[in-house]
């Protein structure tokens, strides 16, 4: 369960979507909320853009899923017997 105080997305200064996951330090660094990573970059955009790339890099693997679904037998039910239901 997680703790602490929701992180708010950074809002570019140009207007835009906001960035989740992305913090803009008081000191002038960036932060990627997910690592607590901080990195400097003078140019707004040249950060946003340094952290797309990190958060393609390490999103790529977890998209990617096969799921296998098993084929049902066709006929009259037989074999899976129908739920009765109850009233209340």
């Amino acid at each position: 369960m997680a703790r602490g105080r929701r992180q708010i997305p950074y809002r570019p200064s140009w207007g835009g979507d906001p960035i989740p996951g992305l913090y803009k330090c008081p000191d002038g660094r960036w932060r990627i909320n997910a690592t607590g990573q901080k990195f400097t970059e003078h140019d707004e955009r040249r950060a946003i853009s340094k952290f797309r790339q990190w958060e393609a890099q390490h999103k790529a693997g977890k998209d990617k899923f096969t799921v296998t679904v098993a084929e049902v037998p066709s006929g009259d039910g037989a074999k899976f017997p129908q739920r009765k239901r109850v009233q209340n």
